[in-house]
């Protein structure tokens, strides 16, 4: 969640549903959260997917369909935002006696400007 600590009032704070399945019927642990120079922040996570959030908006930006059949357990921008990197590895949220079937990986994706800019105020 996003706890705003000069806000006495606790308005502006608030929780994200983030990676979950569509049903909301099971939670993912989230593995990582960066912040991109626009403000609006990454997260990526044991479902094998990484989203991007708008605060402000308290909305999602861009949402990755699970294209990887392993947890993604860290990422972060470079410093202009136009590059997401991530990496896959099994995280053992599901025990020692699991053997996964990929090895750890490093992925870059391009970023386009779309999926990070904040949302406009209507």
């Amino acid at each position: 969640g996003v706890h705003y600590l000069n806000d006495p009032t606790g308005k502006q704070s608030f929780a994200f549903r983030c990676h979950r399945t569509a049903d909301n019927s099971v939670a993912y642990p989230v593995h990582d959260i960066k912040f991109s120079h626009l403000g609006t922040f990454a997260t990526c996570g044991a479902d094998g997917t990484y989203s991007f959030w708008d605060k402000d908006s308290k909305s999602k930006l861009k949402g990755l369909q699970k294209a990887y059949d392993q947890p993604l357990v860290a990422c972060d921008f470079n410093s202009d935002s136009t590059l997401f990197a991530f990496a896959s590895s099994y995280d053992w949220h599901l025990g020692h006696n699991y053997k996964p079937n990929s090895k750890p990986a490093i992925y870059i994706h391009k970023v386009l400007p779309s999926e990070i800019e904040k949302k406009q105020k209507k």
